[in-house]
């Protein structure tokens, strides 16, 4: 009998059908509430292993793998001190099965990271014991060979590890390198060879940094390369010599390391900064700045103070300061587009430029040029309308008062028992700088913004200071019969100027010279009671406590109005 149309093999069709629907309608209904589908469980029969299982596996069989690569490295040892194999040739050998492994660290996939450290490990493993026992035990190498195969090591790890970005590589080859270079640079005493491998792997490390690959760990190999130089310069230029037993090293491959040093960390910053457009980091400002100081002491050390050493430092860091300005203020480079670069080749001009006057004058020749260029830079800041030039002229005007010795000189006069002698030149260069500077500051500086008041309030009161000294120089020159009162003239000094600069700042509107008549107020305080009260003459204490009195009466009512 033939089977009813309406029979179950024509309704299974139907049913799979709606029950694909339902399932359909559930997931979307799954997927609109932010739900996760949940897998089905594996059976039990099939279930995997559990991952710390697999990854302990994992690093168990790298370990293998590893032991049986030294295994080998051990066989060519054997066989070389069975002399089976010749010296010579077992060592190159080991060079080359190292890099080899060094080669097979960097096939690993850039998210192997644990097996290409295991493999970059292993590769030292066979190569730094295999060159300490041939320099230092079989001395089957030379030190400039060991420096040169250390070198190659480090920058062909930097190289294999490029194109995947694999950091444990770089790191463990680097690092490692760096490291038994500086061992070796103390255990064999041979001080060229190795400070030439450290400058070479800084270089090569540098030449990453520029590239934007491996940034992380620059300093290590920075300060390594540091401490070399210093110790090779310290060692070198010892009255006695160099210790016993280290091979001989010229001054002038000292001035070379010096030289090479700030040459390849000056070269990497200005080419990730002016080049590539990267904002200067705290790292290559700082080892900028030790390069600097490690040169120039290096250099007068090596030079034992030589004059004509100290000209060519002091040359080479005005020419160093003139770029760092030229590239921050004149050039339209990406340095400019970041404010960080901007002020930190700005910072490195001023200290380079007054490291370098410091070093090739003194007396009122230094005071003289660190006038002028606060006049100068004053200038320039109300030109180009740029408040970082004005505050360096500050700086330099602060620089030439120390120098000139208008602090003590102040003292002196307003503060302990006045000396009786005219104020000298350096004073009255101060006092020509300052007034000049503080003009050219006030009449293109507007506004209101703190920068700008706090630059002029420190011009304005070193003007006003510096004035006060002058004019005090120039008191005790009309006193000399009767030296009491020349304390009398002191205060006078100090009253009228304040009085005047208050009247000044009303009527003119000038904002920091409403302060500065207060800071000489303070000033004339303190001397009443030290010089006035304590040694001056009767008729002249009368005459200060007046002219104090109505300066301390008249400057409110001039703040008020």
């Amino acid at each position: 009998m033939a089977p009813s149309p309406e029979g179950p093999e024509t309704k299974l069709p139907e049913m799979a059908r709606q029950i694909r629907e339902l399932q359909e309608r559930v997931e979307r209904l799954e997927r609109r509430s932010g739900a996760e589908v949940t897998p089905e469980p594996a059976s039990p029969l099939v279930a995997s292993n559990p991952p710390f299982a697999a990854d302990t596996g994992k690093v168990t069989a790298l370990i293998g793998k590893a032991l049986l690569a030294l295994a080998f490295a051990y066989l060519l040892r054997a066989l070389t001190e069975m002399k089976y194999l010749p010296l010579h040739a077992g060592v190159a050998l080991g060079i080359v099965y190292a890099l080899a492994w060094l080669l097979i660290a960097s096939r690993a996939a850039s998210s192997e990271r644990l097996t290409a450290g295991i493999r970059a490990i292993t590769s030292t493993l066979i190569l730094i014991p295999l060159l300490w026992e041939a320099q230092i035990r079989f001395q089957a190498l030379s030190t400039w060979t060991t420096a040169s195969v250390l070198v190659l090591f480090s920058s062909f790890g930097l190289g294999v590890s490029w194109r995947k970005n694999l950091d444990a590589v770089a790191w463990v080859a680097t690092l490692t390198g760096a490291l038994t270079v500086w061992v070796l640079l103390i255990a064999t005493r041979d001080l060229t060879p190795f400070t030439c491998a450290l400058l070479a792997l800084a270089a090569a490390v540098e030449v990453s940094a520029c590239l934007e690959h491996w940034l992380r760990e620059r300093w290590i190999i920075a300060a390594l390369t540091d401490l070399a130089i210093v110790l090779v310069t310290y060692l070198v230029t010892q009255p006695q010599g160099l210790p016993e037993g280290y091979a001989a090293v010229g001054r002038p491959a000292v001035l070379a390391f010096q030289i090479a040093l700030l040459v390849i960390f000056l070269s990497s910053a200005i080419v990730r900064t002016a080049g590539r457009g990267f904002v200067i980091t705290g790292f290559e400002i700082g080892q900028c700045v030790l390069a600097f100081v490690i040169a120039v002491w290096g250099a007068l050390r090596v030079a034992q103070g030589h004059p004509a050493a100290v000209i060519i430092a002091g040359g080479f860091c005005i020419a160093c300061g003139a770029a760092c300005y030229t590239v921050a203020f004149l050039f339209r480079t990406r340095v400019q587009e970041t404010e960080r670069n901007f002020y930190t080749y700005a910072t490195f001009g001023l200290v380079l430029v007054v490291a370098a006057s410091a070093l090739l004058l003194q007396g009122i020749g230094l005071v003289l040029l660190w006038s002028a260029l606060a006049v100068i830079f004053a200038a320039a800041g109300r030109r180009a309308g740029r408040m970082t030039l004005k505050w360096h002229g500050a700086v330099y005007l602060m620089s030439a008062a120390a120098v000139s010795g208008a602090g003590p000189e102040l003292a002196s006069r307003f503060l302990r028992s006045a000396s009786h002698d005219g104020a000298g030149g350096p004073a009255w260069l101060v006092t020509i700088a300052a007034v000049t500077a503080y003009l050219l500051v006030h009449r293109r500086a507007g506004g209101a913004d703190w920068n700008y008041r706090l630059a002029a309030l420190v011009f304005s009161a070193a003007a006003a200071l510096t004035v006060a000294l002058s004019a005090a120089g120039v008191a005790v020159r009309l006193c000399p019969v009767t030296p009491h009162y020349c304390v009398t003239m002191f205060t006078a000094i100090l009253t009228i100027l304040a009085i005047s600069l208050a009247w000044v700042a009303r009527e003119r509107r000038i904002w920091e010279l409403i302060w500065v008549p207060y800071i000489l107020i303070a000033l004339a305080t303190v001397k009443l009671l030290v010089q006035d009260l304590r040694g001056g003459h009767v008729f002249g204490i009368v005459i200060s406590l007046l002219l104090y009195g109505s300066a301390l009466v008249l400057l409110p009512r001039f703040a008020a109005d």
